[in-house]
């Protein structure tokens, strides 16, 4: 059974499958996305994050995990492997046969954009990251230009949002407690020249 031939499985056929997949899969309420390709800027930013929390959390009980780790929301009935996922308590899981087992509860969730998965991260997923109650914000990361986007929950239980834009490379982010600098997320990423716009015809 692979991803290209199935058309509407159950959770636990997912799990199954994805226990022996040579790639990754997401679970989209019965429906299998195959991972996208990822190119050396997107490995790069994840790679900082990695550097910069770890030793931000190195005295803390939070943690951050990168890429390969599950995350099951219920309330949408999918399953993601964010770019990013900060636990700041106790990790809680879902646990499918003592095989595999998904986070149940990230604080922070945090996405490396590209032009494939921009509108995806930005909509489709952001509408079901909304519906998790231990979630306190959201991050976008750009690839392409310094860009980070960041959501904030304005009260524990509410589903009132508060976005800021940050693009200067010496500004900071505050992320999970602490000011990550957009100079040290973009550690050693070379951007592509900008896009030119054309103008429209008169």
């Amino acid at each position: 059974m692979t991803a290209s031939t199935i058309k509407h499985i159950s959770l636990e056929a997912y799990f199954e499958m994805e226990y022996n997949a040579p790639i990754r899969h997401e679970y989209l309420n019965g429906k299998i996305r195959p991972m996208s390709y990822t190119s050396i800027n997107h490995n790069r930013i994840v790679r900082n994050l990695n550097r910069i929390f770890d030793m931000l959390f190195l005295e803390q009980q939070s943690e951050i995990f990168t890429e390969t780790r599950m995350l099951y929301v219920p309330d949408c009935n999918k399953v993601y492997y964010p770019d990013g996922l900060i636990i700041a308590d106790t990790h809680e899981l879902y646990n499918y046969k003592g095989k595999m087992d998904a986070t149940l509860n990230p604080t922070v969730l945090i996405e490396v954009n590209s032009d494939s998965t921009q509108r995806f991260d930005k909509f489709y997923k952001w509408e079901c990251y909304q519906t998790i109650a231990s979630l306190q914000q959201y991050v976008l990361i750009s690839q392409k230009k310094p860009f980070v986007s960041l959501y904030e929950r304005q009260a524990p239980g509410s589903n009132t949002w508060l976005y800021t834009g940050h693009q200067n490379m010496e500004a900071a982010v505050r992320i999970a407690g602490y000011d990550v600098t957009l100079k040290d997320l973009y550690h050693k990423v070379i951007f592509p020249p900008p896009e030119v716009e054309e103008e429209e015809a008169d």
